[in-house]
């Protein structure tokens, strides 16, 4: 593998406290590039993501 310097961003929220209302965008940042949207999920499968990256268990 070539040498990479990148970030992703994540960002989740669930101002409504329902599952459904749940949004997680993943972002990608290169080096001197702007950030990119490079996925957005919803509802049951954003908060799983989320917890998945959080190290815990959905419930």
């Amino acid at each position: 593998m070539k040498p990479v310097t990148e970030s992703f961003i994540v960002s989740f929220t669930n101002s409504t406290g329902k599952e459904e209302d749940s949004v997680l965008i993943v972002g990608q940042k290169q080096m001197n590039q702007m950030a990119a949207i490079k996925q957005a999920y919803q509802g049951k499968e954003a908060v799983d993501i989320y917890e998945k990256l959080k190290g815990e268990k959905a419930e």
